[in-house]
């Protein structure tokens, strides 16, 4: 995790995700998420928590958390219309003609 007690802010975003697992064991971890904003800021595995909620969910387990990214070049919130999020998540298998294990994760969200 990141210290951001030294360096100065424009504002943060921050994401909540909630993680409804009840197929198989999974590894997941959106809290190392890449963040893209509309305005061409990316934040790179940067997420700011007390706490760590991701990694791996044994099957039917739930869970949620925050993910926090500071951003540097917000000007003013009004500037921030659209995010982009991507992460990825795996489970092991011995199917060797399994295709899925690997799954990356691309959500937009658009913000009003």
């Amino acid at each position: 995790m990141t210290s951001y007690s030294d360096d100065n802010y424009s504002g943060f975003v921050a994401i909540h995700y909630i993680i409804n697992n009840s197929q198989r064991d999974i590894s997941i971890y959106p809290q190392q998420a890449k963040i893209s904003t509309n305005y061409g800021e990316q934040i790179d595995d940067d997420s700011f928590s007390t706490d760590s909620w991701d990694g791996d969910l044994m099957k039917g387990t739930n869970r949620d958390g925050w993910g926090i990214s500071p951003l540097s070049k917000l000007e003013n919130a009004n500037q921030l219309k659209n995010l982009r999020i991507s992460f990825n998540a795996n489970y092991d298998t011995d199917n060797v003609d399994d295709d899925n294990t690997h799954h990356d994760y691309d959500i937009s969200l658009q913000l009003q």
